[in-house]
């Protein structure tokens, strides 16, 4: 458990706070003993966050023209996924300071909770606070201070300390060394905090701004003053990772600036909303996307976090153009207003990779498959698996072989305490307490009609001890409880009970099962000895299948690629999007039945039609064979460079018939063969 006393950190005048360390204890009672669990002292950003401004030598340098002739492209910078995602949760706040103001009130994240306990964050006083913000301009990346964020992380954690100078080095004079000559005409301002948990909770620790102030926030509330302040055009965030004596695990520095010289920005990010949340998150970003504003003089490639910045002149209705990335190119008209930032993203629907292909193949020889294609995608990688049914009964007969254990240090097999064999499973509490657990070490995949068995004795337990057989169907990330049983307090079971659970909640879905001995709190049995916790056995699946022989490979960006089993059953293929930097989530589910002989197939090509001048009928008859796929391919009249026609669309005309339809622009390729698998 960590409760935060370390505060984040603005600037205009360098103090210091004093770190604060709580002095109260957890008991828990263990079984006669007694320990006691220290909290953690929690932090706040570091107070009086820096700003400075200064005043243009000449009046009305920001006046730049559009420049004549083909646009350049501008460079905003290459922000990592995490500074992308602290830049979005900046601008959503600017944007809306009221809404924001009620998401910050009504945290859900546990370090959140913690540190607005730890600080008493008052959340009434907090929203009357934000209802004085007006919303401000979006902020658009800069490389420069992009740069000069990192740097300072990095000089904050290879120093051991929360700080806006460097040393001798003031702030200001940072912003001039990177090259951001904020004294020219111009501001700047920073935020630090160099006790970070992760990236949303910095953005509430700066907004909120916690720390020794009343109603638990900082007075006067720097680093929401810089996450609001209208003046601001630029930003330049830096994400580390990383540990010191004190600092850490994460630091982060946010860097605001103007510079009066230099244009407004239409600015924004391109990404998919796989979490439907309505705003960018780590991984969802797009690469590659040409993004070009009517009459300006730049254009702009997204990053690979999606970001994207170009500098405007003037004002008024323009059309903001996005296109590449295997998109159609799309458009939308927006209100430049002068001398002030504007944001556009490209938020494109996604659809899943689904994979077309043979539902049936034969052994030992290559089926060619194929992807749809996902905007933005640079390749794809195909995972596919072999399914067998699972008949083993689990006893730890044969060992610790087939589990995963996350135990103390005592037996997790056991020979004295079984209902069959020589052997059983056994979870204890030894002191320090903590969850203790074993996992199959089998993918499964139920169906409807599955189920679970097992044998299950729970001995000397506290009713705070609760044995379960829990379900996974992501990896571990989320366990669901399948059965549960708490102690009693005294002896508890003194033979096995049987145990039967359905699967059908999961059918279909990949799955891993493990056995828990949970505990969080209050009183416990610390022994290991015989009739004290929780024992297994006999651990039995009903009509479930083993996932086996997993296999991820990547293929290109056609979505193309031929699959080969040398062993007859059933199997499944998946295929996901891989973008610049990351992937996306698999698709669904291929399934395919590999056996030894399959009929040939013969095809004949009937005569094409057209309907119209860009739509083309193929029908096609089967004269021998079952096939279950059909895949039509266009050429020139070369008859070389045969491509798939990835939008035919097959219709079953009965009496093995069929009938292929495609779209072909005029004067393309007339050239057509159907490949049947």
């Amino acid at each position: 458990m960590r409760v935060y006393n370390c505060w984040p950190s603005f600037t205009p005048v360098r103090r210091r706070a004093r770190l604060g360390t709580a002095a109260a204890t957890v008991a828990v009672f263990l079984a006669g003993a007694f320990a006691a669990l220290p909290q953690i002292p929690s932090r706040a950003p570091a107070e009086y966050p820096p700003f400075g401004s200064a005043a243009s030598p000449s009046a009305g340098s920001a006046a730049q023209l559009q420049g004549a002739g083909d646009p350049t492209l501008y460079d905003c910078g290459d922000p990592t996924d995490l500074e992308q995602q602290c830049l979005e949760l900046i601008n959503r706040a600017r944007a809306n300071p009221m809404a924001e103001a009620l998401r910050l009130a009504f945290p859900t994240d546990a370090d959140v909770l913690r540190a607005y306990a730890a600080f008493n964050v008052d959340t009434n006083l907090l929203v009357a606070q934000f209802a004085l913000i007006q919303p401000a301009q979006p902020l658009a990346f800069s490389p420069i201070l992009i740069a000069a964020g990192r740097q300072h992380s990095q000089w904050m954690l290879a120093n051991d300390t929360q700080s806006h100078a460097e040393g001798a080095l003031s702030t200001d004079q940072r912003f001039i060394n990177a090259g951001y000559p904020w004294n020219k005409g111009g501001a700047f301002g920073e935020n630090i905090f160099a006790y970070s948990e992760s990236v949303p909770f910095a953005h509430v620790g700066f907004d909120t701004d916690w720390g020794n102030g009343p109603g638990g926030m900082q007075t006067p509330a720097g680093h929401r003053h810089s996450i609001h302040d209208d003046l601001f055009r630029e930003a330049g965030i830096g994400v580390i990772f990383g540990t010191n004596a004190s600092v850490g695990p994460q630091l982060v520095t946010e860097e605001f600036g103007l510079l009066q010289a230099t244009r407004p920005f239409v600015t924004g990010v391109a990404y998919y909303d796989l979490n439907g949340n309505q705003i960018f998150d780590p991984g969802e970003g797009i690469q590659g996307i040409r993004v070009d504003v009517e009459g300006a003089d730049r254009y702009a490639i997204t990053t690979s976090s999606g970001a994207y910045a170009i500098p405007f002149s003037g004002s008024g209705a323009r059309r903001v153009q996005f296109s590449g990335g295997g998109f159609p190119t799309s458009a939308r008209i927006v209100t430049l207003l002068s001398e002030r930032n504007v944001k556009v993203d490209f938020i494109p629907d996604y659809r899943s990779p689904t994979i077309a292909g043979p539902a049936t193949a034969a052994v030992s020889k290559p089926a060619s498959f194929f992807v749809s294609r996902v905007g933005g995608a640079v390749g794809y990688e195909v995972r596919s698996t072999t399914l067998s049914p699972l008949s083993d009964v689990e006893g730890a007969e044969n060992g610790a072989n087939q589990v995963i254990a996350d135990i103390s240090s005592y037996p997790l097999i056991v020979s004295d305490v079984k209902l069959h064999g020589a052997r059983a499973f056994h979870l204890a509490h030894p002191k320090p307490a903590r969850p203790q657990s074993f996992q199959l070490a089998r993918r499964l995949l139920p169906r409807a009609e599955s189920r679970l068995s097992f044998a299950s004795r729970l001995g000397w337990a506290s009713p705070d001890q609760t044995a379960r057989a829990q379900i996974s169907t992501d990896d571990g990330a989320i366990w669901q409880d399948l059965w549960s049983r708490s102690g009693t307090g005294d002896k508890g079971q003194t033979a096995f009970e049987a145990v039967n659970v359905a699967l059908a909640s999961f059918a279909g879905q990949e799955s891993i099962v493990r056995f828990l001995y949970d505990f969080s709190s209050g009183n416990y049995f610390p022994q290991t000895d015989r009739d004290v916790g929780f024992y297994v056995d006999d651990i039995a699946f009903t009509a479930v299948d083993e996932v086996l022989q997993p296999q991820t490979n990547s293929i290109p960006a056609v979505g193309e690629f031929d699959f080969t089993r040398s062993i007859v059953g059933r199997h499944r293929l998946q295929a996901r999007a891989v973008l610049s930097n990351h992937t996306f989530p698999f698709g669904p589910v291929f399934e395919l039945v590999t056996s030894n002989v399959l009929a040939a197939v013969s095809l004949r090509l009937l005569t094409p039609s057209f309907v119209d001048a860009t739509h083309w009928s193929v029908p096609i008859q089967v004269t021998a064979g079952s096939p279950t796929f059909f895949s039509l391919e266009s050429a020139s009249a070369s008859l070389s460079g045969w491509t798939r026609e990835v939008d035919g669309l097959v219709e079953s005309l009965g009496g093995g018939r069929y009938r292929i339809s495609v779209t072909k622009a005029p004067g393309a390729a007339l050239f057509f063969r159907v490949r049947a698998q």
